[in-house]
C-alpha cells in the first residue's frame, strides 16, 4: 500500500518535472529574444542620450567660452559666461563617461546577442549571491 502511494507520488513528480522542462524549452527562445530586445532598446537609448548630451553641452561650453573672451573686462556677463561655460564643460565630461559606460553594452547587444544574454544571466546569478 505504501509502495503504491510512493510509486504514484514518484510518477506525479516525474510528470511535473517533464511538463516543467517542456514549458521551459518552449518559452526560453521567446524569453531570450525579449531580454535581448529590451537590452538593445535600453542600451541604445542611453548611449544616444549621453552622446547627444555630450554634444550639446560641449557646444554650449564652447559658445560660452567665446562669449567670455569677447566680453568686456569688467562686464557682469563675463562671470556668467565663465561659470556657465565651466558648468557645461563638467556636464559634458560626465555625460561622455556615461556614453563610454553604455556604448559597450549597446555594441554587445547588437553584434553578439548570445554573449549579451550570457552576461545578463551572469549578472542575475551574481546579484542573487549578494542578496
Amino acid at each position: 500500500m505504501i509502495n503504491t502511494e510512493v510509486e504514484n507520488l514518484v510518477k506525479v513528480i516525474t510528470a511535473t518535472i517533464s511538463d516543467t522542462k517542456q514549458f521551459v524549452l518552449d518559452q526560453a527562445p521567446e524569453l531570450a529574444q525579449q531580454v535581448i530586445l529590451r537590452g538593445r532598446v535600453t542600451d541604445t537609448f542611453w548611449t544616444l542620450f549621453f552622446m547627444l548630451l555630450t554634444t550639446v553641452m560641449a557646444r554650449f561650453s564652447i559658445n560660452n567660452w567665446e562669449k567670455f573672451r569677447v566680453a568686456k573686462e569688467y562686464s557682469d556677463d563675463k562671470g556668467f559666461y565663465l561659470a556657465f561655460g565651466i558648468l557645461t564643460a563638467v556636464v559634458a565630461i560626465f555625460s561622455l563617461v556615461g556614453f563610454g559606460v553604455n556604448v559597450g553594452d549597446c555594441i554587445t547587444s547588437w553584434v553578439t546577442p548570445k554573449i549579451y544574454l550570457l552576461e545578463y544571466l551572469k549578472s542575475l546569478l551574481s546579484y542573487r549571491k549578494c542578496g
